[in-house]
């Protein structure tokens, strides 16, 4: 059986803190914000389109805002995972499917995954763009 949503990030958090990738008290993004940037990211933006998935709003518990999760096939699965750089509980925010599956699907698709508690491009991305935004903001 899978390991709880919540097991599985705290286990994600604690690999990042353990290898100094964050460093303590740092503010995490929340999941509404994580959505938003998710949707806003030109790349994920272009594939989601090209595959026809809808833009489900951010807000409310996943299994509200994805009472049957989207089909997700190993190409998509790849392409947003590999082209886009994002990991798979992002995947799992864009489509409803549990970060599990799409883990499973990834692999079988011959996917190597990143290592657990590494930043994924996509969040390297967005964290630069915040911080850039940030120092605009200070001149």
């Amino acid at each position: 059986m899978a390991e709880p949503m919540y097991r599985q990030i705290a286990d994600d958090l604690r690999a990042k803190i353990e290898t100094g990738e964050l460093p303590p008290g740092v503010q995490l993004p929340t999941e509404i914000e994580l959505i938003t940037a998710l949707y806003a990211d030109p790349d994920v933006q272009h594939v989601l389109t090209r595959h026809g998935l809808p833009v489900v709003p951010a807000g409310g518990p996943i299994w509200q805002r994805f009472p049957v999760p989207v089909q997700l096939g190993p190409d998509l699965a790849q392409e947003l995972y590999e082209s886009c750089g994002i990991g798979v509980h992002h995947i799992e925010l864009l489509t409803g499917q549990p970060a599990d599956s799409v883990r499973k699907l990834l692999h079988a698709a011959g996917v190597v995954l990143r290592p657990a508690g590494g930043r994924s491009p996509f969040l390297r991305r967005w964290r630069t763009s915040q911080t850039m935004v940030q120092l605009a903001q200070e001149v």
